[in-house]
């Protein structure tokens, strides 16, 4: 991957040697953000570069963070490293950090491929789930923020200069919009082909993606909106900028819906198969999803 390939070492000593003090005398408006990669490490980065004795400290406005969980299992992105949102933040008291340090999710994305291509409509509903869950429990650590690395991909989720083909909210398939001509169903920009088969949307109609829920009136002009659109436009519309978070505990009374009978499914779908033995579980209240199901086996 395109990287600066420091550790903490000689992030520190770049950024009290040279960036810093540049930004410092040049842009002192632009905000510096240490780390940027997978929460499974951002501790101790943070202890290092935010110890107040540290040359580099002084230049540091926040720490960034990507959703990843550091393997290569991708179910589990965005669903291990919670636990360390909590410490780092537990972190920061100890060591008196300023309560205006920033603390980002700065990149996530859900992979391999798209809704769209894959045609499972509960895998769809999952990522989109996984997002909002993982966002909600981001901010409930004292994350300030969220950021999707994608807005919008191509139906198989390139371009990429490196074949990572990945999810976005949104898709560009001009050739499904109405009166369409001479479009490729694939642009020249995409050079990764069709890396896991024929594109499942292709192949249906107008009327059959809309009734899985993919809204006709914007297949018309070219754009697959997925269910995850709809998951972060949600928490985007009410989580406006400068919101605070509050305590809060889910009631009781819900049990009604916290509670189904073995194999009752739930209105929206989606799937939850990211147990892994050796693998961190964050139990939150349960409002009554299928992410929030468990079923124990004999593993």
């Amino acid at each position: 991957w395109d990287a600066c390939a420091f550790d903490y070492y000689t992030q520190g000593d770049f950024i009290a040697n040279h960036l810093g003090p540049q930004l410092a005398k040049s842009h002192p408006d632009i905000k510096l953000l240490i780390f940027d990669h997978n929460k499974d490490h951002v501790i101790h980065w943070a202890k290092y570069l935010l110890d107040s004795n540290h040359p580099a400290s002084q230049y540091i406005d926040g720490t960034a963070y990507h959703w990843y969980a550091g393997g290569m299992d991708r179910l589990l992105d965005g669903a291990q490293g919670n636990p360390n949102m909590h410490r780092l933040l537990s972190e920061f008291d100890v060591m008196n950090v300023d309560k205006k340090h920033l603390v980002l999710g700065s990149e996530a994305c859900h992979c391999p491929s798209t809704g769209y291509a894959g045609g499972d409509l509960n895998i769809a509903w999952a990522r989109a789930s996984r997002n909002a869950h993982t966002i909600l429990a981001d901010l409930a650590a004292g994350s300030n923020g969220f950021i999707e690395w994608n807005l919008i991909l191509d139906s198989v989720g390139g371009p990429n200069h490196l074949g990572n083909m990945c999810d976005s909210p949104l898709l560009a398939v001009p050739h499904r919009a109405l009166g369409a001509q001479d479009v490729p169903v694939q642009l020249d920009f995409e050079h990764a082909g069709y890396p896991f088969g024929p594109v499942f949307g292709d192949q249906k109609t107008r009327d059959e993606l809309n009734a899985i829920g993919i809204p006709a009136k914007y297949l018309d002009v070219g754009v697959v909106v997925q269910p995850m659109y709809y998951y972060v436009g949600h928490i985007t519309k009410f989580v406006r900028p400068g919101s605070r978070a509050v305590n809060g505990l889910v009631d009781s009374s819900f049990k009604d819906r916290t509670f189904r009978p073995k194999g009752q499914s739930v209105a929206g779908g989606g799937i939850n198969d990211l147990a892994r033995n050796g693998i961190e579980v964050t139990v939150w209240p349960c409002e009554g999803s299928t992410r929030q199901e468990w079923n124990y086996n004999n593993d």
